[in-house]
């Protein structure tokens, strides 16, 4: 049950990161100043995170320990991916919220400063967006929505296109501040 309930918090938290993402590229591309939006979406992520990591936690980890990877392969490569791509994105969670409540407070960035937002921002979305892709079929797969192993391959094709796009459309957007 804990497993289902997941799932639908990291179908949540999809949404919030696709709603905030494109509330906060569009106006950095268009020269738009409102990220009011954004900012609310902000929240609902921050707190859907913390939610998340706790029922991955109690979800994971009281069944098959800490270090039993050797189970299936394909599973081991996206287990440890979401485990890698889930830590990197706690660990720049607070650095991007920074530079955003800096954006919208009007700051701008040059020289090292800009270079270094540029790649933590990008490191940032890229993890979130590899989190996303490589998360996405199992939580379906968790909720009954998918039924075969050919479906699971082809919501894995349209989720890595889908982010892939998304990614340059942030890339492009960081690349304007």
């Amino acid at each position: 049950m804990i497993k289902k309930w997941n799932a639908v918090c990291s179908w949540m938290l999809t949404l919030f990161l696709l709603g905030h993402m494109l509330t906060m590229s569009i106006p950095v591309l268009t020269g738009g100043q409102d990220y009011s939006d954004c900012q609310i979406l902000a929240g609902g992520i921050v707190a859907t995170v913390l939610i998340h990591v706790v029922l991955c936690i109690v979800s994971y980890y009281p069944r098959r320990g800490v270090l039993n990877f050797h189970r299936y392969r394909k599973e081991n490569r996206r287990l440890i991916t979401q485990r890698i791509s889930g830590i990197v994105i706690l660990i720049l969670l607070y650095p991007h919220m920074r530079v955003l409540h800096l954006i919208i407070s009007g700051a701008t960035f040059s020289g090292g400063a800009k270079f270094l937002v540029l790649v933590t921002e990008i490191l940032f979305a890229g993890a979130a967006f590899l989190h996303l892709s490589v998360s996405f079929s199992r939580s379906m797969l968790t909720l009954g929505l998918l039924k075969n192993d050919r479906m699971e391959k082809l919501v894995d094709y349209v989720t890595w296109i889908i982010c892939g796009l998304l990614m340059v459309l942030t890339v492009a957007a960081r690349i304007r501040l």
